[in-house]
């Protein structure tokens, strides 16, 4: 069979593990008609000793986006040794539309000991393992993971998925249609599309978020930059300027006057570098974080180039039982520049936390965001707010 794709993988041996994570790539052309041709005369009949774990119906990500995760497992016995070349093909049907299909190939590495001593394990314990995913609009799809190695044998998956029903597309603009497929890829921002527009700030807080009582210690990109993604692409922008900060260490590490896809990126690798588990000395007396705050949002509002529009995005910052000192935010009470809080995971009882008081101050609106659904509505409501109408978004 003709190589279909070739991808590089990074694999590694952890916990008797060896692991190898691949994006899928959508199969087009002469190579499409290949691929289906190849998944129809492969036996029906599973002869991989492999598990094939396809999640259930589609989840809805802050992009908007139904994504669907598959992880595959096989034991390093019989047919599968190292070396061997596992294919795995995706053939995605909508309801009515045509199949899409995509590939994924990896081949399963030698594993080097050496110190036999420290590695004591059979080669049945050591699995193989590969994931996967894809993206869905809404809608109603069949979907086959059919799993073949350089010799023929095979290993099946078969589910029925169903995106469930929403009315977020009535609110804010989605990325697919319905019955659509596309390869699953990190959300970016491609930078500003409008040319008369909005002038936003953002102010960006990258303190670690609790979700369900626990610490998550790696959401960076789900609670930050996949929201930053849907509100810039949902507002007409004419320009927009970010500035990325961490409230508990009073420390501003990121900031574009100019900001665009290059500078998404960049925001993307510092908040990578940046230390969210110390607090230095300096962040510790009392009321150094609404001294920190209230200079930040003032000097941006009292600018010269001062915007239209401020969005603070982030997590819950924490509840400070005292009002604000009135002579510390008594020029911000003059603003008339619209502030929107974006806040994740408030806890229950709607308790202010301290991004919440600076808001208010500033006679501006916060949107409690749990979900992709009141991400969506919280959008809704800014575009009315400022009355941006759907229309005023075209070419997008």
């Amino acid at each position: 069979m003709r190589r279909i794709l070739s991808i590089a993988l990074v694999l590694l041996l952890s916990s008797l593990v060896v692991r190898s994570g691949s994006p899928q790539a959508l199969v087009a052309g002469k190579e499409r008609a290949e691929a289906l041709r190849v998944i129809d005369s492969l036996p029906s009949m599973d002869s991989l000793a492999c598990r094939i774990d396809l999640a259930g119906n589609p989840r809805l990500d802050f992009t908007f986006r139904y994504i669907v995760r598959f992880s595959i497992h096989c034991p390093l016995e019989g047919v599968i040794q190292p070396g061997t070349k596992l294919i795995a093909f995706l053939r995605i049907t909508p309801k009515s539309r045509e199949p899409s299909i995509m590939a994924g190939e990896f081949v399963v590495p030698a594993i080097e000991v050496k110190n036999r001593t420290d590695f004591d394990a059979p080669p049945s314990d050591i699995n193989v393992s590969m994931s996967g995913g894809f993206v869905l609009g809404q809608g109603h799809y069949f979907v086959e993971i059919v799993l073949t190695d350089n010799h023929g044998h095979t290993a099946r998956k078969e589910r029925e998925l169903k995106s469930r029903a929403t009315t977020i597309g009535k609110k804010v603009l989605v990325p697919l249609p319905p019955e659509s497929v596309a390869p699953l890829e990190e959300a970016r921002w491609e930078g500003p599309r409008a040319n008369k527009g909005l002038r936003v700030m953002v102010l960006l807080n990258s303190i670690k978020p609790f979700q369900n009582g626990r610490l998550c210690t790696d959401c960076g990109r789900t609670y930050l930059l996949e929201p930053l993604v849907s509100l810039l692409d949902n507002l007409p922008c004419q320009s927009v300027k970010l500035v990325a900060f961490n409230l508990e260490r009073q420390d501003e590490f990121f900031q574009q006057d100019s900001f665009d896809a290059g500078g998404f990126a960049k925001l993307e690798r510092a908040l990578q570098r940046t230390d969210l588990d110390t607090v230095p000395y300096t962040a510790l007396p009392q009321l150094s974080w609404a001294r920190f705050l209230v200079d930040l949002t003032e000097r941006e509002v009292s600018s010269k180039d001062s915007p239209d529009v401020m969005i603070v995005l982030g997590p819950w910052s924490g509840y400070y039982p005292d009002a604000l000192p009135k002579e510390m935010v008594k020029k911000l009470e003059r603003s008339t520049i619209h502030i929107f809080y974006f806040e994740f995971f408030p806890p229950e009882g709607g308790v202010p936390d301290r991004v919440q008081q600076v808001t208010e101050s500033l006679h501006g609106s916060t949107f409690f965001i749990g979900t992709p659904e009141t991400l969506a509505k919280a959008i809704g409501k800014v575009r009315l707010q400022l009355n941006a109408a759907p229309a005023a978004l075209g070419g997008r």
